[in-house]
Formats: C-alpha cells, structure tokens, sequence
C-alpha cells in the first residue's frame, strides 16, 4: 500500500479507463507527466496526485482534502476538434461531481477548471490542454 493520495488517484485512474466516455482514451497514472509534442496526435488523460490539506476537525478526526488533478491534452487543429474536447472535458467534470471511493472513504466536493484550457500551448504547440482540479474528502 502506498500513500493514501497515491492510491486514490490510481482507483481514479482506473475507473475512467472502464468508463465510456464520448472520446476512446486508457487514463494513465502519473508522478510526472511528460509528452513529447509528436506523441500529442493520441488523446491523453492523466490522473496526478496534486496536493493535500489537512485540518483537525474535532479532537479525535482530521478532516482530509485531497487534491487531484486530471489532464485532458491532445492535439487540435480544427474548431470541431477543439469542441469534441471541450465537452469531454465536461463530461469527466459531471462524472467526478459526488463520486465516492473507497480506499480511504472519500467523495469528491470540488472539480475545478480554471483556466478551462492553456491558450499558450493551443497557440504555440497548436495542443489542447485543460486541466481539472478535483477535491475529495475524508476523515481520519
């Protein structure tokens, strides 16, 4: 068993792999993502452990947040394809809003997107990438 957050965002990662979604993608885990930009014509979604927040609840129970983020990143050369991902974007937005795992006990609270894509890489590398923020919770 690794870190608690570590193994949250795998049990993520796993289930948007089985999960169908609109665009065909394998979610992958990872420290450090990295891309070389020929590899970007593939639609990637990346699950990275992104930060934690502990705060003492009561005097028995901490009160965990943990964040995750999610990367949505391919190449875009068309308004339609920057459309089609988009809306996957909101889509995995919608399936993470309340979802709940189990190993810890945690639901998540927040999704965030903001910015909803960098425009830097779209200009420059001609790539989408968005990224979503998601907070669970749990209790220890």
């Amino acid at each position: 068993m690794g870190a608690r957050i570590a193994d949250l965002a795998k049990a993520i990662t796993t289930e948007l792999t089985a999960e169908e979604f609109s665009q065909d993608f394998d979610a992958e885990f990872a420290y450090r993502p990295k891309f070389d930009l020929p590899d970007m014509d593939t639609l990637h979604v990346t699950v990275v452990p992104s930060g934690l927040t502990r705060t003492i609840d009561t005097r028995s129970k901490t009160q965990n947040d943990d964040r995750i983020d999610v990367g949505i990143q391919q190449r875009a050369l068309t308004d339609e394809a920057l459309d089609a991902l988009m809306a996957l974007v909101e889509e995995l937005a919608d399936w993470c809003e309340r979802r709940m795992f189990d190993s810890p006990k945690a639901v998540c609270i927040r999704v965030e997107n903001d910015p909803i894509y960098d425009p830097t890489f779209l200009q420059e590398m001609k790539v989408f990438c968005s990224v979503l923020t998601l907070t669970f919770r749990w209790w220890k």
